[in-house]
């Protein structure tokens, strides 16, 4: 099967961590929000480690020529309960795995960026400049 480009106005930064390390996005297809995890690089075995834990897969449908790696990961409400209710939990174990805390990176690297999705229909919506960078070099080389 082959998977399906994803575009800038079809997806929305849900959150960017320690950008350009990764970013979460809302993917709709068939009619309903799908959860990627999009990492620039290859992952180390401890990211995957939590992205096991948590139920997340590689992505079968969706690529992107800015990420090496597209993850799709289960409903907000299982993650909620997965973290106690912590809305980060999951960009906490993931930021602890690829060493980010620790002194590692300022705290100026990291900027979490979230949307609310309980809005409904008065969702933000923010584009990835990644995904639209991306799009854009392509553009230019024909």
């Amino acid at each position: 099967m082959k998977k399906k480009q994803i575009h800038p106005k079809e997806a929305s930064v849900a959150a960017t961590f320690f950008e350009p390390v990764y970013q979460r996005l809302r993917q709709w297809h068939n009619g309903q929000a799908i959860n990627l995890l999009c990492f620039v690089h290859e992952t180390s075995s401890a990211v995957q480690a939590v992205l096991h834990e948590c139920g997340a897969k590689r992505s079968d449908s969706f690529r992107a020529r800015c990420f090496t790696e597209i993850w799709e990961v289960p409903d907000d409400k299982y993650l909620a309960t997965l973290f106690q209710g912590e809305t980060c939990g999951l960009d906490k174990r993931l930021s602890e795995a690829m060493g980010c805390l620790g002194g590692h990176y300022s705290a100026a690297t990291g900027n979490l960026l979230w949307g609310d999705i309980r809005e409904g229909d008065q969702r933000r919506y923010w584009v990835s400049r990644l995904l639209q960078e991306s799009l854009e070099k392509k553009g230019h080389a024909r």
